[in-house]
Order: structure tokens, then C-alpha cells, then sequence
């Protein structure tokens, strides 16, 4: 019978493994919306939607992660789905022209051209819209506000160019 007792440690360590996974990631969930508060604060940006899953991936994810804030006197709007991010600033005046490509992002904000592909610049009266595509997209919404932001403080400056 030490087959037996062999087999039920090797069949309970995972069991072990699972369980102590579970127990951290609970304790990690009820305390997100606390350290994303404390986090987000400094940039006047909160929390406000956070989407719903089930554990261990059984589910789609259903709603999106939702950031808003209000930043140098203009409306935030940060929406994170897992193959996408869309990061809105309202309150802008008209629209510059010329098209934006990822060199003349990084121009503009200092940002690594790599870290801009996959990016789209969308400008309208009053709102300038930054979208990334592809997994993990939301992993870089710092980047695409420093980007929404710049264009807006183009904008606002009266900066109208064409595109390099």
C-alpha cells in the first residue's frame, strides 16, 4: 500500500497548490479596489467599473475596467477591455489636421516609437481619442494618456500643423 499513499501525495500537492492559489487570489480581489484607489488618486483618475468573471477562466470577461477622472481641467475617460483600450479627453478645442502616425507620436510625447504600434489618434471637436489594440492593451494606459493629454495641450496651445 505505499503505492497508494505515494499516489495521494503526488495526486494532493496540487490540491495544496490550488487551494493556497485560491486563498491569494481572493485576498488579492477584495483588496484591487483599495490599491487602485490609492494608486489612481495622485492622477485624479478612480476606479468606476470593473468587469466580472468567473475564476479560473470558465467565463468571458463581461464589462469592461472604466477609469474617469478629471485632469487639467479636462474629463478622463479610460475603458479596458482584454484586446483593447480606449483612453477619451474631453474638453478640447477643434480638431488639428494630419494624420498621427507612431513617429510622430513619440515626437510629440518623448514615448519609444515600439511602444506606440497598434495606437490610433482620434480627434474630434472637443475630444481627442487614443486607441490600442491587442492583448493586454489596458497594461499601457499610462502611455496613451501622456499621448491623449499631449495632443489636447497641442490643440489648446493653437498648434495646427500637418503631419510630418
Amino acid at each position: 500500500h505505499g503505492t497508494d499513499r505515494a499516489l495521494r501525495v503526488i495526486l494532493g500537492v496540487p490540491v495544496v497548490v490550488l487551494a493556497i492559489w485560491v486563498v491569494g487570489a481572493v485576498r488579492v480581489a477584495r483588496r484591487l479596489p483599495t490599491t487602485a484607489a490609492v494608486l489612481l488618486a495622485p492622477l485624479g483618475l478612480r476606479v468606476t467599473e470593473v468587469p466580472s468573471m468567473l475564476l479560473a477562466g470558465t467565463a468571458p470577461m463581461r464589462g469592461a475596467l472604466t477609469i474617469v477622472g478629471r485632469r487639467h481641467g479636462r474629463d478622463v475617460t479610460v475603458t479596458q477591455t482584454p484586446s483593447r483600450s480606449l483612453t477619451e479627453v474631453r474638453g478640447v478645442g477643434a480638431p488639428a489636421t494630419g494624420s498621427w502616425t507612431p513617429a510622430r507620436m513619440a515626437a510629440l510625447t518623448g514615448l519609444r516609437v515600439g511602444t506606440l504600434r497598434d495606437v490610433e489618434v482620434r480627434e474630434s471637436d472637443g475630444a481627442v481619442t487614443v486607441t490600442r489594440s491587442g492583448n493586454g492593451a489596458g497594461r499601457w494606459f499610462l502611455h496613451d494618456l501622456v499621448l491623449a493629454e499631449a495632443v489636447a495641450d497641442r490643440r489648446a496651445a493653437g498648434e495646427r500643423g500637418s503631419a510630418r
